[in-house]
């Protein structure tokens, strides 16, 4: 009760006299009914209702407002996310069609390389057994320019000897003979040439001689040189005749040396520069399918992440859509409890309701009657009270009902509930000890 009392109220004994229990009866009585009275003056159940629904709708409103700015920037979140996904997706997808391009145009040139490796590697080999054929055709040419020019050589030498035997009158018969059988022998001789030689070795000495003083000198070898006469100009014209093919086969043999030499460098400069190139084209293909490998990988990556840039942009959307929803959903039903509540407010503070109030619950200052009195008053006021209270909690029961507001069957349990209850109690449990 405090150290101060009203004034004309003396201090209490101690409690556990019968004075004292008097005095704590008498006090908790005068309380009940200040407590009653107070109810039906300074603050009217009207009132007090009309407090608790405009500190619920105050409450309401703060919330609805605190709970839209958390979801501006949940709502700012998603946007921020949605734009950079989708950037980041559109760049994904721009470097992946980019990548395909490139490793499409790898390809083709790669196929273009081989193409061209291979048709030279055919080139090269065609080239090699082009440039083996010609050499052994040269080779075979060249044995039979030497045997032939041999022949032609010893053709020329032994016609000249025999020719120089058969110009000196020293030269006896057998000499002769010898040197004829030799050219008669070789190869590059004539048939007809061989055997007008033969015919002419054959021919028997001549017996007769215009002059008697002949047998004095040498007639075997005046017949001889006689008759050899027509056997030298031929083989004079063996001779030039050997010396023009011989002349002319070295001629044809130096044109066909450096026709081959000609067509030997081409073909080796063919060669050469088509494995230079097929080099070049083959480091240039290896390079170009590295390129290709590693543009594929990348690519193979970029699809994995925007794949996974699509799935977190589908997920956050779905979060962002489902929050949205549901943020709109307690918007409204934050709205329609606040309605609610207004409603409520509306009824209360109305001239039926406030008057009906105002009737039956007169102020403190005007009340000047006895206890029994007061009481009686205060027994009205309650009810009045109990009745108000039932009507609002009973409405705003039917809109949490309607709503399915938990907020509002909260308040209509507490606008149902005695607000001096406890105190009440508190002090009946007082005065009963």
């Amino acid at each position: 009760l405090g150290n101060s009392l009203p004034s004309g109220w003396s201090r209490a004994p101690l409690l556990g006299t019968p004075s004292a229990m008097k005095f704590v009866v008498r006090s908790g009585a005068a309380l009940l009914g200040l407590l009653g009275v107070a109810e039906c003056a300074a603050v009217t159940p009207i009132a007090k209702v009309l407090e608790l629904m405009k500190e619920m709708e105050a409450k309401g409103v703060a919330e609805k407002e605190a709970e839209a700015v958390r979801f501006s920037a949940f709502d700012q979140w998603c946007s921020d996310q949605k734009r950079i996904k989708t950037e980041e997706i559109a760049e994904g997808t721009e470097k992946i069609e980019m990548l395909a391009a490139k490793i499409e145009k790898a390809a083709a040139e790669i196929a273009s390389l081989t193409d061209r490796i291979e048709e030279l590697d055919e080139d090269v080999g065609r080239w090699e057994k082009d440039t083996k054929a010609a050499t052994e055709v040269r080779e075979k040419e060249a044995a039979d320019y030497m045997a032939t020019s041999v022949d032609f050589g010893e053709s020329l030498d032994a016609l000249d000897g025999a020719i120089l035997v058969l110009k000196k009158k020293s030269a006896n018969l057998p000499q002769a003979q010898e040197a004829l059988l030799q050219v008669s022998s070789l190869k590059m001789v004539p048939e007809s040439s061989k055997k007008a030689l033969l015919a002419f070795l054959q021919q028997p000495a001549v017996e007769e001689m215009p002059d008697s003083q002949l047998f004095n000198e040498a007639p075997e070898a005046y017949g001889y040189e006689f008759q050899s006469g027509g056997v030298v100009d031929m083989l004079e014209k063996l001779k030039d005749q050997f010396s023009k093919q011989k002349y002319d086969m070295d001629a044809e043999e130096l044109k066909a040396k450096h026709a081959f030499e000609q067509m030997a460098q081409q073909l080796a400069d063919n060669i050469e520069n088509a494995k230079h190139e097929i080099s070049k084209k083959t480091a240039l293909r290896a390079q170009t399918q590295e390129a290709k490998a590693d543009m594929e990988g990348e690519k193979a990556q970029t699809e994995a992440d925007r794949a996974e840039d699509q799935k977190y942009l589908d997920e956050t959307t779905a979060l962002c859509t489902q929050k949205t929803e549901d943020f709109n959903s307690r918007q409204k039903l934050r709205s329609e409890e606040l309605d609610a509540i207004r409603q409520a407010i509306d009824i209360i503070s109305s001239n039926a309701v406030s008057g009906s109030g105002e009737k039956h619950l007169p102020q403190l200052l005007q009340v000047r009657k006895g206890a029994a009195s007061l009481a009686q008053l205060r027994s009205g006021a309650q009810a009045e009270q109990i009745l108000i209270q039932s009507k609002v909690a009973g409405f705003l029961a039917d809109q949490a009902k309607r709503y399915s507001s938990r907020v509002l069957l909260l308040a209509s349990q507490r606008v149902a509930a005695d607000p001096f209850v406890k105190v009440k109690k508190m002090i009946k449990d007082l005065i009963s000890q």
